[in-house]
């Protein structure tokens, strides 16, 4: 049953958005030597977000595996540093595949002399090796030495005469690329392109092959995925620099790796960075997030969720609301069918002074989850909400949270959940409204949460979240 849910999860998966092979080589703007020591209050909200290694097998993210998972939510200060190591190389259940430990790190910086402020944010990983022997037979080898990712987000407060402009950089590199192919495997057409950029003689593909980083990128750029017959294939991850008025953001994606010789697809995405800058924070800053949809099972080690994910910018939104629709999603399997659909979140933000307001929320027109012959669920017009309002600084913020339904039906009978009252059917339990993290900045809360007991999973719907903080934060 529970190796039928892993499988079943996959499905799901295939929702999110695939990477874009863009990467740049550039070197990226490196915090100044002469960041601030102690943590400062500015007039700008940075954050961070920062992993070594996600690994997808057939579509599924393992979230256990996200490796090295360092997230600096929005503050105003700088001088503040993050770092997050991993435990050990990873334990990844396929024998052609050994990623070595990585290191996340963020850090906010002021270099008053130069005018620039920002955030910066970092990962390395060790070393990545795929390939070996399957069966007893040879397989292409690749190996990745000192994969580093960065993204850059600062203003440059003598630019444009004195007037300022914010500003965005990415970069990744690597101390070394290496291909070793087994004598006669086969060689792709993309593969072919790699040998003839690099100016290697047909009598030496079967010879280790080092690759420049300038070349692996340029060919990338060009044929969009280098296949490896016998192994797998590599292609570049994304970046995504946005300049604004009032805001910079920088990410890098160096990296994706897949391995599909045994049969199963594992897909490892390396080396993901990025950063924001932003202003107005004239009272503090928003966090918050906002999800349909969050899956669990096997004790979270099958997890999948954040269709479309989004949160408040740090800075809000200047009172203005903001609405994202997100396309149906889906998991069908004999085991297990959900679907989702006519998804939507709205949130606003506003600063004035030293108060600050806001919201999340999310809507699902419908969700329908189905076990075969045992349970059938349908929830019609459910929204989640949280509000917050931080009045005077130093107060606690105040918050509303509420759930709303058009009807639930549990097997065709319709039921009537209210707050701390689960309603207990054959297979698991449905709670309304569930609060979590609540503390004095403000909330989240799942809209409904169904437990399957029977299938070890967990599913959370509407589930979202409300924070401002103000004051030294």
């Amino acid at each position: 049953m529970k190796s039928s849910i892993v499988r079943s999860v996959a499905v799901a998966a295939a929702c999110a958005a695939g990477l874009s092979a863009s990467l740049t080589t550039l070197p990226a703007v490196a915090a100044p030597a002469d960041t601030a020591a102690k943590p400062a209050v500015t007039k700008f909200g940075y954050k961070a977000s920062v992993f070594g290694t996600k690994v997808r097998v057939n579509n599924v993210e393992l979230r256990t595996l996200r490796d090295a998972n360092l997230q600096m939510p929005c503050t105003r200060k700088v001088g503040v540093a993050r770092a997050e190591d991993s435990i050990g190389s990873l334990p990844i259940a396929n024998d052609l595949i050994k990623v070595a430990a990585s290191t996340s790190e963020s850090n906010t910086y002021r270099d008053a002399a130069k005018g620039i402020s920002g955030v910066r944010a970092v990962n390395t990983v060790a070393n990545i090796a795929l390939g070996g022997e399957l069966g007893g037979v040879p397989t292409p080898v690749l190996k990745v030495q000192g994969l580093q990712s960065v993204a850059d987000s600062f203003f440059d407060a003598k630019a444009n005469g004195g007037k300022g402009a914010f500003k965005s950089d990415s970069s990744f590199r690597y101390q070394g690329l290496s291909l070793d192919l087994p004598e006669g495997n086969p060689i792709s057409d993309t593969l072919n392109t790699l040998f003839d950029a690099l100016g290697v003689p047909a009598d030496q593909v079967f010879e280790l092959v080092n690759v420049p980083v300038a070349t692996l990128v340029d060919v990338l750029s060009s044929v969009g995925t280098i296949t490896i017959p016998g192994l797998g294939a590599i292609s570049l991850g994304s970046e995504n620099p946005r300049v604004g008025k009032n805001f910079a953001s920088s990410e890098a994606y160096a990296l994706k790796l897949l391995v599909d010789a045994t049969g199963e697809e594992t897909t490892l995405q390396l080396g993901r960075a990025s950063s924001r800058i932003s202003r107005p924070v004239t009272a503090g800053v928003f966090r918050s997030t906002m999800s349909a949809l969050e899956l669990s099972a096997l004790g979270d080690l099958v997890s999948l969720g954040g269709i479309a994910q989004t949160s408040i910018p740090c800075e809000g939104t200047a009172g203005k609301v903001r609405t994202i629709d997100t396309a149906t999603a889906s998991l069908v399997h004999e085991q297990l069918g959900v679907t989702v659909s006519g998804i939507k979140y709205a949130y606003m933000g506003l600063q004035q002074g030293q108060a600050g307001k806001g919201f999340t929320s999310a809507t699902i027109g419908k969700i329908t989850l189905n076990v075969p012959n045992a349970l059938d669920i349908v929830i019609e017009g459910l929204t989640s909400r949280v509000d917050v309002l931080a009045a005077k600084p130093g107060q606690r913020v105040q918050r509303k949270v509420t759930t709303t339904f058009g009807s639930i039906k549990i097997n065709g009978e319709e039921v009537l959940p209210r707050r701390g009252q689960p309603v207990n059917f054959d297979g698991g339990v449905l709670s309304m409204l569930v609060e979590k993290e609540k503390n004095f900045y403000g909330t989240k809360v799942n809209g409904l949460s169904i437990q399957l007991t029977d299938l070890d999973t967990k599913i959370d719907l509407a589930q979202v979240s409300a924070r401002f903080l103000g004051g030294n934060n």
